[in-house]
Order: C-alpha cells, then sequence, then structure tokens
C-alpha cells in the first residue's frame, strides 16, 4: 500500500496486483472493497479479473456479490457459504431484485477451485468449470435427490475432499454421481458405512486418501474396502485415541 502512494506512475499497477489475490478478513474491509469498485471503473475492471477470492470468517458472501463483477478462478471461505449464492438456478427461489439481477449474470461460473468450511447445501451445486472440491462441513437444508451432486451440472469435477465427521452423521447418495469421474478422492473422518459406500463407486482414481480413527473392530471392514480400489497413489491415516487407567 505504502508503494501505491508513493508514486502516482505505478499506482495502476499495484491495484491491479492486488486485486488478483483478494485477502477478505472483515466486513469493514468488503465495504470499503465495495465502495472502491463503485467509485472507479479502473477498480472495477481490476475486480473482474481477480484470480482468488479469501473470504475471513466473518465475511458475508452476499455481500461481496453485493458489486456483481467478480469471477474468479478460485474461492476459499471460512465461513457458512450456501450453494444457491454460486449456482445460476437460485433464480428459482425467493430472492431480492438485487441479488436477482447480479445472479443473472452467471457469476462464479469460472470457478475450478472451491474451499470451504462450511457448506449449506439449499440446492444443486451447478458450476460447469469446477475442477476441484473441498468442504469441511455440509449442512443438508434441501432434502430432495435433485439438491445432490450431479455429474451433469459438474462435469470437470475431478478432485473432491470431503471431512464430513462422524457425529455429522452419513452423506448419503449425495455425492454417488460424480463418484466415477473423479481422478482423486480425500475422505477424513467419515463413518464406516461411507467408506464401504462410497469407495466402490469409484472407477477412475488415480489418487486415494483416506483418514480415519477409532473405528476398533470395524477397521477390517474399511481396510478390506480399500483393498479393493484400483489407483495408483495411496496415502491411508489411522488416528489412534489413547487409553487411560479410568477407562480399562
Amino acid at each position: 500500500m505504502d508503494l501505491c502512494l508513493a508514486h502516482r506512475d505505478i499506482l495502476p499497477f499495484a491495484q491491479e496486483e492486488l486485486f488478483k489475490r483478494l485477502d477478505i478478513q472483515s466486513g469493514e474491509g468488503l465495504d470499503l472493497l465495495n465502495r472502491s469498485i463503485a467509485s472507479s471503473e479502473r477498480c472495477k475492471g481490476y475486480a473482474e479479473r481477480a484470480e482468488s477470492i479469501f473470504l475471513g470468517q466473518d465475511v458475508d458472501l452476499d455481500r461481496l456479490m453485493q458489486s456483481g463483477v467478480f469471477n474468479p478462478r478460485e474461492l476459499y471461505s471460512m465461513s457458512t457459504l450456501n450453494f444457491s449464492l454460486l449456482s445460476r438456478s437460485c433464480l428459482n427461489h425467493v430472492t431480492p431484485p438485487a441479488l436477482t439481477l447480479i445472479l443473472s449474470t452467471d457469476r462464479f461460473q469460472n470457478l475450478r477451485r472451491i474451499h470451504l468450511y462450511e457448506a449449506q447445501l439449499d440446492e444443486a451445486l451447478l458450476l460447469p468449470s469446477l475442477e476441484t472440491y473441498y468442504v469441511q462441513r455440509t449442512i443438508r437444508i434441501n432434502m430432495d435427490t435433485s439438491a445432490d451432486f450431479k455429474s451433469a451440472n459438474l462435469p470437470n469435477l475431478r478432485r473432491l475432499t470431503i471431512a464430513h465427521g462422524v457425529r455429522a452423521g452419513s452423506v448419503g447418495q449425495l455425492y454417488d454421481s460424480i463418484l466415477p469421474q473423479l481422478n482423486h478422492l480425500t475422505l477424513s473422518s467419515l463413518c464406516v458405512a461411507d467408506f464401504e459406500h462410497l469407495l466402490p463407486l469409484t472407477t477412475l482414481l488415480q489418487s486415494l486418501r483416506i483418514a480415519f480413527k477409532n473405528y476398533n473392530e470395524r477397521l477390517a471392514k474399511v481396510l478390506k474396502q480399500v483393498s479393493r480400489v484400483d489407483v495408483k497413489d495411496l496415502l491411508l491415516f489411522h488416528g489412534t485415541q489413547r487409553e487411560y487407567s479410568d477407562t480399562w
């Protein structure tokens, strides 16, 4: 920033570099960004060419979309994100007019990579360019099967990471349609039933990474299922829980 203020001639170059990879950690920072875009055609042009956006825990994606210009290749979010904010199909739902106008321009359709802490599945994810999807936690709002991940909606998806957590329950058939097209799959802390259900559906895997823990006698079932997968690169993480005298 000091460099930007030092010389007017290099200001446009510095601004363009800053806009390429945006790291937004607060609502105040997001408001300042939106005001800059609204008041400057040059900043608006830089925002349209932003390559990656990182959103902190307290940043609302709704407010990010107010400018209507962002169409990055990568999106990282540490807060909760609704699928309907990324998919064009959200126009079928009750949406504020201003937001509908923004979404109708198919923003986020250039996304190649998504990394989410928490996703709210309120409708199907429709991103034809998406190649990598990572999620730490999924909350299913829409229980209809039409909201499941579909190969037709994600034709280029090749890398998937699911860190669901046993306490969150089973992922069910949410990912069934896209598993056969994947080249890289990472599964972390899923229940044994999920491993038994998901792994047989993979057919083109080049790499498989699995993290599991405290399965005790059911561990053999997971390992048996893993041994049946034809994969070039296999990495297993097995966590164990310490036993204490008061649990003997």
